[in-house]
This record gives C-alpha cells, sequence and structure tokens, in this order.
C-alpha cells in the first residue's frame, strides 16, 4: 500500500510503476497480491489529508463519533474491507505499506514494526525476526528498525492484528511533489517488490548489512498548550539526546532523556492536545 497519506509521492509513483510492469507482462507475480493506493482525494489535493490523519484511523478509529463522517474516515473503513475481502480468499502473510516522512532524517530509510498483543510476538529480531525478512528490508534499501511499544491505530498495525501477519511501515525518504521524484533512487526498492511479487531472491553480488534496531523507549504527547520539544523546528529525523537532556517540556510535565543516548522521529510539537509528539528510540543492536 502507499497514499495512505496524499503528498507522500514517491512510493505513488513507485506502485504505479509496479502496476503498469504487471499490464505490460514484464513480470508475473506468483503470489496473491492486493495492491492499494490509499487516500485517492487527498492525492488529487496533494495534501496529507482531507480532515484527519488517516493512519491514525484504522482498528475501530473510523467509527468513533469524532471522525465518522469525515471522507478520511469512510477511506480507512473501505481499506480495511478490501483488506478481509482478500484475507477471505488468501493468507496474509506480509503487508509493507510505504510512506516518505514530511522532513529529511539522520537516517534516510526505515521500517517501523508494529506491536502486536499477541504473546510471544513482539520480542526483538535477534531471537525473532528471520534472516530472510532482514534481507528483504535490507534490499529495499532500508538500513534501521524501530519496534513500536504499543497498539497503535496505524493500517499497518491492522493487518497486524487482525492477520497475524509480519507487518511494516517503511519510510523512503523525504516527501516531494508529483513530478519531483528521481524513481531512479527508489530502484533498490522496486526490485525488492518485484522479488517478493515472484517469490524470487533480489540478486545483488554484495553481502547485506544487519539492521540498526531501535525500540520506542517514550512516546511524547502534547499534554498542554505550552508543550514544547528542545529541537529546533527543522531538526531532522533520529536527532540525538544525551542521558539527562531535556527533550520536551509543558507547564504539565518534561522529559529529561533517560538512556546513555536517545533519538527522536516525528517530532512535531504542533499536533493537538492528545496527539503524539514524537517517539524516542533507544538503540538495541549489538551496534
Amino acid at each position: 500500500s502507499a497514499g495512505i497519506h496524499g503528498n507522500e509521492t514517491a512510493p505513488i509513483e513507485l506502485l504505479d510503476h509496479l502496476v503498469s510492469a504487471l499490464l505490460d507482462e514484464q513480470f508475473a507475480p506468483t503470489r496473491p497480491t492486493l495492491i492499494l493506493l490509499g487516500h485517492p482525494e487527498a492525492m488529487r489535493a496533494e495534501q496529507r489529508f482531507i480532515e484527519f490523519n488517516m493512519n491514525r484511523l484504522f482498528l475501530g478509529e473510523h467509527g468513533k463519533t469524532a471522525y465518522i463522517k469525515s471522507v478520511d474516515a469512510q477511506r480507512a473503513s473501505l481499506l480495511e474491507g478490501y483488506c478481509h475481502q482478500f484475507h477471505s480468499r488468501y493468507p496474509v502473510e506480509l503487508h509493507l505499506d510505504l510512506h516518505t516522512a514530511i522532513r529529511r532524517s539522520n537516517i534516510e530509510r526505515f521500517a517501523l514494526k508494529p506491536f502486536y498483543q499477541s504473546a510471544g510476538i513482539n520480542a526483538l529480531s535477534t531471537f525473532q525476526i528471520s534472516t530472510t525478512r532482514q534481507c528483504m528490508l535490507a534490499r529495499m534499501g532500508i538500513t534501521a528498525l524501530v519496534y513500536q511499544h504499543k497498539v497503535s491505530s496505524t493500517f499497518s498495525a491492522f493487518s497486524a492484528t487482525h492477520f497475524g501477519c509480519e507487518a511494516y511501515t517503511l519510510e523512503l525518504g523525504k516527501v516531494k511533489r508529483f513530478g519531483e521524484n528521481n524513481l531512479e533512487d527508489y530502484q533498490d526498492s522496486y526490485e525488492g517488490l518485484v522479488a517478493l511479487l515472484t517469490q524470487s531472491a533480489a540478486h545483488d553480488p554484495h553481502p547485506v548489512p544487519e539492521l540498526a534496531e531501535f525500540r520506542v523507549c517514550k512516546e511524547l504527547v502534547v499534554d498542554d498548550e505550552s508543550f514544547m520539544l528542545c529541537l529546533e523546528d527543522a531538526a531532522p529525523n533520529f536527532s540525538s539526546f544525551k542521558q539527562g537532556d531535556l527533550v520536551a517540556y509543558s507547564e504539565q510535565s518534561r522529559y529529561v532523556a533517560q538512556h546513555t543516548r536517545e533519538f527522536i522521529v516525528f517530532p512535531n510539537a504542533s499536533v493537538p492536545i492528545g496527539q503524539r509528539a514524537g517517539l524516542m528510540l533507544e538503540r538495541i543492536d549489538r551496534g
């Protein structure tokens, strides 16, 4: 899937290229595959969403009174329905939800693995994620993997929860307008998708590096109109803080980095009260 946010254009163009290649019979899929463009109305408007962030409206959120009449909630409900229809015919083994980030990043391409409520599924990759999956992500240009700390209402979390499949949100660089993306920069991601659809190993003579791994150690939530983040507005994802550094504060609370080094992703203090202002990460791999 791509286009869950309508202004994240590179993954949309990447899937468009993939579908065109399928229709031109450049390759034939050997496994049942559902390809979804998430939010056509937001895509046409070249906006992230119309009224509400659709990637917060899955797993029942779209049915809440505050959202239910919005086009974003209606579309989230439709997407869930399409997935259930697909699952009624085929087993769902994997869901890749392709995104690009609003801001630049010190780690350009990274994946987020949803938290599953099922016992045992949340173990760290040293024990649970197969080498095959690590290679799949790395061959698509992903260099880091972030483990979520709780159940969320994203599209990938919906798939993981309802179908018990492996699911990832992939961040493939920075947001650009339609026509400004150079798809040659995404050749590795494209070849990785083709390899998945055809169940063939992506050819690469070079060894695939291990992913840098992180886990969420703190979710920053706007709790008051005075809430502030202690970093510049243009600071990139994976900006770091030392233990003891003040990260965020308001008249109600403050957060100081608890670990030797912590990293922040998706920092945004301009969201409504009660919504996420960023995720703090701790690195957990041997690197």
